[in-house]
């Protein structure tokens, strides 16, 4: 077997064993994001220390599988030892020149726009240069796309807009729940409501549409800058 390949084939047994071990962990915290809930008459926040060593964790095995791998790409596209470190020199400079930068703008405005930025900007799609761009798949195999989406649901050649979720904030609080001067309103899952109508996603923050990868049509959930952000439900099985 080439090198080449026994690094590739080392790499992916190390992700498939990451997976088994830390998957139930990635898969708790996706399903239960960094929200107030209320259980028992409590509020129980997500730990943000565990989420952070996550996210970094992550970050740096994305980085780090690149490393032992892409000389070897290199070699075979005939680029030179020294271009191999310039590049990765860049990225780490990329690193530590954009991470106070990003974390202090997810500090102002919060992470999910902030991720919402950067996976649109990746895509190309802009305010000035709308596209629906396809971010991942849901657990029931139905896609999921952010932000933009067809007025129309049912027609591509409709103008795309920015789609909004359906949900209402409370005007009051809810008996027993802890006082709005500790947790404002919106710092719990309960002080949400689905209004139907009221924006342009069903209580799963998804639609049947046509999309760009479906154009026939397809349901598929919506990651928007209003609650509920994601869905917190699936229609699938």
């Amino acid at each position: 077997m080439h090198t080449l390949d026994r690094i590739l084939q080392i790499l992916e047994n190390a992700r498939l064993a990451i997976g088994r071990h830390f998957g139930w962990r990635i898969a708790r915290i996706i399903d239960h994001p960094p929200i107030f809930s209320l259980a028992r008459g409590a509020a129980t926040p997500i730990d943000p220390v565990s989420t952070l060593f996550l996210v970094v964790f992550l970050d740096l095995i994305g980085f780090g599988m690149i490393i032992p791998v892409f000389p070897f790409y290199a070699e075979q596209v005939g680029v030179a030892p020294a271009s191999v470190i310039f590049f990765l020199g860049l990225y780490s400079l990329g690193q530590l020149v954009g991470a106070p930068i990003w974390g202090s703008l997810s500090d102002r405005i919060g992470r999910r726009p902030v991720l919402l930025i950067t996976l649109l900007a990746n895509a190309g799609a802009t305010d000035a240069n709308r596209k629906m761009v396809l971010i991942g798949w849901a657990a029931d195999g139905y896609p999921v796309y952010a932000r933009y989406c067809y007025s129309n649901a049912m027609d591509a050649s409709s103008p795309l807009k920015v789609c909004t979720g359906s949900y209402a904030l409370d005007s009051a609080p809810d008996a027993g729940r802890p006082s709005v001067a500790l947790a404002p309103l919106g710092s719990f899952v309960s002080d949400w409501n689905y209004v139907a109508g009221s924006g342009d996603l069903d209580d799963c923050n998804g639609r049947t549409g046509v999309t760009p990868e479906f154009p026939r049509g397809i349901y598929y959930y919506m990651a928007t800058d209003t609650y509920p952000f994601f869905s917190r439900c699936l229609k699938g099985n």
